[in-house]
């Protein structure tokens, strides 16, 4: 037993120290290649914490007791390394980089919350399969009920709406056409509407 934790640990000390030369953005000492293989290995059940290395990652606050990778757990130092992870050209990265920025609309610090909207921004107009992503995952947040984080999603909406592709603001449309007969912020939702889809307001019979 002492001998497979001792390999165990050493194969992650070479993992650690292997990216120790990479540039860019860091979180908890990890770069964005050793993030960007922990979400893949998480998202395919493959990153057991049960397992002796997912116990070291979790003595060395690498992940969460179930598993997660803690950069989807942090918070404004994160916001850089996510930035990169949601141009990924593997969706199920860039669908949890974003999800995880949409979270961070939720954080009681302004600096975290105009941080995460800023590359939620950006990331609008990189193409379809991003936008439905962005829009998506934001989504989800907004099913939370938050206040702050649903103000926060619906201005980003908004304010991007002019420059997005019919298909995108139909998708829109529908999560807030949904909020509105909820009576979920019904108010926030029907003017928003009205400055994403023009068209599918007057459909709706809001003026």
């Amino acid at each position: 037993m002492l001998g497979i934790l001792l390999i165990a640990v050493i194969g992650v000390a070479v993992a650690i120290c292997f990216r120790a030369f990479e540039t860019g953005p860091r979180y908890k000492g990890q770069s964005v290649s050793y993030w960007r293989e922990a979400i893949v290995a998480w998202n395919d059940g493959m990153l057991h914490i049960e397992s002796v290395t997912g116990q070291i990652r979790g003595l060395l606050g690498l992940c969460d007791t179930n598993g997660k990778p803690s950069v989807l757990a942090g918070g404004l130092n994160t916001v850089p390394l996510l930035r990169i992870l949601t141009m990924d050209e593997d969706r199920t990265v860039s669908r949890a980089a974003l999800l995880r920025l949409a979270e961070l609309l939720t954080e009681k610090d302004p600096k975290i919350r105009t941080s995460a909207a800023e590359v939620l921004r950006s990331c609008f107009g990189r193409g379809e399969e991003c936008d439905e992503d962005v829009i998506v995952q934001t989504a989800l947040v907004l099913e939370l009920g938050d206040p702050t984080a649903t103000a926060e999603i619906l201005k980003l909406w908004t304010e991007t709406a002019p420059a997005m592709p019919r298909k995108s603001r139909e998708l829109e449309a529908v999560v807030l056409w949904r909020m509105i007969s909820e009576g979920s912020f019904r108010e926030l939702a029907m003017d928003a509407i009205k400055r994403v889809n023009p068209d599918r307001a007057l459909e709706f019979g809001i003026p």
